[in-house]
């Protein structure tokens, strides 16, 4: 995987241009992604 772009607003809350991770994935299952970052998974998932 390689991330080659963080799009949209990171700093300020903007549902109109969220913050994305951009980029590809390698191997059997290859192609672009475009993930939206969500704030909530890292409260819940990866507590601090």
């Amino acid at each position: 995987m390689d991330i080659v772009e963080l799009a949209g607003t990171w700093d300020i809350a903007d549902p109109a241009d969220p913050p994305r991770l951009v980029g590809t994935v390698k191997g059997p299952i290859a192609g672009p992604f475009n993930a939206v970052f969500c704030d909530k998974l890292v409260e819940n998932i990866f507590p601090e």
